[in-house]
């Protein structure tokens, strides 16, 4: 049947322009708010914006522990105080 190769065709044409589509790129990570436990009474906002950069960012978010040091780099003040290095 002609359609079924014209859908062939263009099908392998929709493929070839999606791979050769070197450009696509994700969102700009929206950074969290900085957290102290003075000034805020809840982390949720920070909290929130570092849970969808780990979900929406996955190959950059593989694991706890770039996750957790992602997350104390917008501790501040006290909260940040309650830290430290293991190394």
């Amino acid at each position: 049947m002609p359609f079924e190769g014209e859908a062939a065709i263009f099908a392998k044409a929709i493929n070839k322009v999606i791979k050769s589509n070197t450009t696509l790129s994700k969102p700009k990570l929206q950074e969290p708010d900085p957290f102290n436990v003075l000034t805020q009474e809840t982390p949720k906002p920070s909290y929130f914006s570092a849970k969808l950069n780990f979900r929406d960012q996955k190959d950059l978010f593989q694991d706890g522990e770039t996750n957790a040091n992602y997350t104390l780099l917008y501790l501040k003040g006290t909260t940040l105080d309650c830290f430290k290095p293991t190394s």
